[in-house]
């Protein structure tokens, strides 16, 4: 088996109008079990997470103010916000085929780095990193041979694109911890995919990768066919 990671950019074309922003924090608490030795890795609550992040969308509607965001996603998960570190929730979400995907998912301020989810004991079936930044983001991306993890990436400079990005990143949010597929809302997301897959690689791909250079380590940027 090759592994190959596939990388796809969405950037809208189209800017909106800005609004007046009006910041409404919601302090939001939930039950908050601690996994077995590993403080980082919390198991979500799913219904829990669901309300809560349906209420966080609503204070975020037209509301582009992305200092505390994080923490009130974290928050609505049931997480535990922590200054510099990065939080693990795993959530079991049911499927319409009868199954039930193991998922991660972590709200952060940086690139992905998968070797920490190995690091973390919190490799699942499908790991998810949606990463906020007001400036431009931290550290590159780290593939890893044994973690299938999707990373949409969100900075203040394509934020400002689109007046309601935010709630439209919670509202995927919700999405995901509904049907266990995360979809960017926004149009304004820089996502990578890094996924185990047979066979090759075609050509076209080849240049997907070489667009992320200087964000992407180089040997990941090798092919093989």
């Amino acid at each position: 088996m090759t592994y190959i990671y596939k990388f796809q950019e969405f950037i809208t074309e189209e800017k909106q109008k800005s609004h007046s922003r009006k910041l409404l924090r919601r302090s939001l608490s939930s039950n908050r079990p601690s996994c077995k030795n590993d403080a980082a890795k919390i198991q979500i609550i799913r219904e829990t997470a669901i309300e809560n992040l349906e209420k966080l969308e609503k204070s975020y509607q037209h509301n582009n103010q992305i200092r505390g965001f994080l923490t009130d996603v974290k928050n609505a998960l049931g997480l535990k916000p922590a200054k510099g570190a990065s939080e693990y929730g795993v959530v079991q979400i049911p499927k319409d085929d009868g199954t039930v995907l193991d998922a991660s998912i972590s709200p952060t301020n940086h690139h992905s780095n998968a070797q920490t989810y190995i690091d973390h004991n919190c490799n699942c079936e499908y790991n998810l990193k949606i990463a906020v930044r007001k400036s431009k983001m931290k550290g590159e991306l780290k593939p890893h041979d044994l973690v299938v993890l999707d990373e949409f990436a969100y900075t203040g400079a394509k934020i400002k694109d689109n007046d309601n990005a935010l709630a439209l990143i919670i509202k995927g949010i919700v999405e995901f911890l509904k049907t266990g597929v995360y979809t960017d809302l926004t149009g304004v997301a820089l996502s990578a995919s890094f996924t185990k897959i047979k066979g090759g690689c075609t050509q076209s791909t080849a240049k997907k990768f070489t667009r992320l250079k200087g964000i992407i380590p180089k040997k990941y940027i090798s092919l093989q066919r």
